[in-house]
Order: structure tokens, then C-alpha cells, then sequence
């Protein structure tokens, strides 16, 4: 079974890695000569849209699948919240980094677009990170997802829980 991870600490640092960029999308298409208000628009309806969905979608699926989570079978590794963190930020990081690099380099217009999308999609990561902190400090256990290797590796991955003394001897 692949390790498990603290579902709160991942949701976190891609929602910091997510809006970063998302912002950088937008700020290059404006120094680059996008009309401001042509790139802000595009970049707020851009952001709006896919926050939306991806809260609604998103947040209900995580929902749904949390109130089954088994615990992780025995032996499953726990990773450390750092190492969750850092894996994250690099994962998403650099591959988002270049990808806005792409569509702007495409034409600016691109990058304020995509810098909205990570933008909605980071800020839905938020709010799913608060209701999985206060899901766990309500039920005293930590949510935990399996871990990736890839940034694409989407959200659905089985999520799985424990009692906090047991996830935190575990690490």
C-alpha cells in the first residue's frame, strides 16, 4: 500500500503553491502589456468559475468519502506533515510554475487566465483545508490520503483515518 498523508497539510501547501502562481500568472500578464482591465477580468472570472465548481465538486466529494474513511491497513507509512508540505510544493509547484510560463509565453492573455484558475482552485483548497481541520479537531482523528508521485494525481485517492495519538506516534 502506497504511504498516507495528512490530508489538512497537503490541502494547505497547494493551496499556497496554487494561489502564488495563480497570482504570478496574472502580474507577468500585466507587465508583459495585457490591458488591466481585460487581464483582471479575464483572471477574476476565471477564478470565480473554477472555484466555484471545484468547491462544490471538490468539497463534496471529500465530504462524502470522509465519513467512510477506514483506517490505513497495518503497517501503512505515515509521512511527516513537513515532508507532505515540501513534496507538494514541489510537485504542484514547479509543474504549475512551467505551465503558466507556457500559456504566457503563448500570449499573456493565457497566463492571467490559467493564474485565475489556480487562483479558484487554490482558494477551494482552503476551504476544504478548514472544514478538514475542524473535521478532525471535532472527531479527534486525522484524515489522511494516500500519496502521489505525481502532481496530476488528483484528489480522489482513497482517504483513510486514524485517531490522533495513533497518527501522531506514527510520525
Amino acid at each position: 500500500m502506497r504511504p498516507v498523508a495528512s490530508l489538512h497539510a497537503e490541502l494547505v501547501a497547494s493551496s499556497v503553491a496554487l494561489i502564488v502562481l495563480g497570482v504570478a500568472g496574472v502580474v507577468a500578464a500585466l507587465v508583459a502589456g495585457l490591458s488591466p482591465v481585460r487581464g483582471l477580468i479575464v483572471f477574476a472570472v476565471a477564478a470565480v468559475v473554477v472555484g466555484v465548481a471545484q468547491h462544490f465538486v471538490g468539497g463534496r466529494w471529500i465530504k462524502s468519502a470522509a465519513k467512510d474513511a477506514p483506517p490505513p491497513r497495518a503497517g501503512t507509512r505515515i509521512e511527516p506533515r513537513t515532508r507532505t508540505i515540501v513534496r507538494t510544493l514541489l510537485l504542484q509547484g514547479l509543474v504549475y510554475l512551467l505551465l503558466v510560463g507556457i500559456l504566457f509565453l503563448l500570449r499573456a492573455v493565457f497566463g492571467a487566465t490559467f493564474g485565475g484558475v489556480l487562483v479558484g482552485v487554490g482558494v477551494a483548497n482552503v476551504l476544504a483545508a478548514r472544514w478538514v481541520a475542524a473535521r478532525d479537531t471535532r472527531s479527534d482523528t486525522v484524515l489522511l490520503r494516500e500519496v502521489t508521485s505525481s502532481p496530476f494525481g488528483g484528489g480522489r485517492r482513497p482517504l483513510y483515518t486514524l485517531p490522533r495519538k495513533d497518527a501522531t506516534l506514527a510520525t
